[in-house]
């Protein structure tokens, strides 16, 4: 919609008259009558202040869609990312538009924090105490919680579980782990899923499942292990203990 013809419309919407919002602003009605016909528009300094009598954002003044958006469910000291043009969130215009968009959108966060869900890859330059939520990579130093990635996972120490849609790269996990593609860490205590090959330190769990090569630096503790290939050992020193 033009902006004259917006114009008029609100006004209309706030049922006063030419004069009546020339009066507010301080004008002459001539001026809003000039505004409507598409004659002129008004000064820059008068948008904040017809915004504010017809309770819109100053791109409602121009025709521009506000999409007003509240995040339901949300956790306290969590940070959440959105992907948004100047004037409407992506999300909710167009899902398929948003998911090209991800996939070039990086968010970095300095410092150590609590929780983190992010639509785009994430790499804190910290510690994070929760869990962290996101749909691309996540890279970090140690994280307290769960974390979840829709692709890969590097970082140190993962305090719960670990889940990613292709490879986990880290330290220490003390939770279950799910990669999707290649897993290496160092020691692992809980159950272990892993599409491609898996390459670890040490693992205690009952149940291990790769889908390529299980290689163990040290040894590995389960009650049943799963392989469509082998279990090798890589030193001489190596164990692999299976308990029934």
């Amino acid at each position: 919609m033009a902006f004259n013809e917006q114009i008029q419309k609100l006004r209309k919407e706030c049922g006063m008259t030419q004069n009546e919002l020339a009066e507010k602003l301080f004008i002459s009605y001539q001026a809003v009558s000039q505004w409507e016909n598409g004659n002129t528009k008004p000064d820059i300094d008068l948008l904040p202040k017809l915004a504010e009598i017809f309770n819109v954002s100053i791109d409602e003044l121009f025709g521009r869609k506000t999409v007003k958006c509240n995040l339901t469910n949300v956790e306290e000291n969590t940070l959440y990312f959105v992907i948004a043009t100047s004037d409407e969130i992506m999300g909710i215009m167009d899902l398929e538009e948003l998911k090209k968009k991800q996939n070039e959108v990086k968010v970095t966060i300095e410092g150590d924090t609590l929780n983190v869900v992010s639509s785009s890859t994430v790499t804190i330059k910290g510690n994070v105490q929760g869990n962290v939520d996101a749909n691309q990579d996540v890279n970090t130093s140690a994280i307290g919680g769960n974390v979840r990635a829709g692709c890969d996972i590097n970082c140190a120490n993962i305090t719960g579980n670990a889940s990613a849609g292709c490879d986990i790269s880290c330290a220490n996990i003390s939770g279950n782990v799910a990669a999707g593609c290649e897993l290496n860490c160092s020691d692992i205590r809980g159950n272990v899923s892993v599409g491609g090959n898996l390459t670890c330190e040490k693992i205690e769990a009952d149940t291990v499942k790769a889908g390529g090569i299980i290689y163990c630096n040290k040894e590995i503790k389960a009650n049943k292990i799963e392989t469509n290939n082998t279990v090798e050992s890589k030193n001489k020193t190596s164990k692999i203990t299976i308990e029934m």
